[in-house]
């Protein structure tokens, strides 16, 4: 029973330190900080999905979010993580365009 408890508290510690480096990149995030992290996402925004990625650049709302998901034809409940390289470098392409 204990290896249970010790794996739900270490998947909870876990769960905790992504949600914490994603609200710190959510403070500083401008298009180039996005594009950064779409082209070589870090551990802990591996498993962050594309529209609510996409949603914490200022200026992309859920309708630009969706705009871009279907003209880039990737699906916005893709993790950051499974972009093939084409999309991955379609998503940078668009986020690094002007600020």
């Amino acid at each position: 029973m204990t290896l249970a408890v010790d794996a739900r508290e270490l998947a909870l510690q876990e769960a905790n330190r992504v949600r914490m480096m994603r609200g710190n990149a959510r403070k500083v995030m401008t298009r180039t900080v996005a594009a950064e992290i779409a082209e070589d996402p870090p551990e802990w925004a591996e498993s962050w999905k594309v529209g609510s990625f996409l949603r914490t650049v200022p200026g992309i709302g859920v309708g630009r979010q969706v705009m871009i998901c279907r003209r880039l034809l990737i699906g916005e409940g893709r993790k950051l993580v499974e972009l093939t390289p084409g999309q991955r470098a379609r998503l940078v392409a668009t986020l690094d365009r002007s600020e």
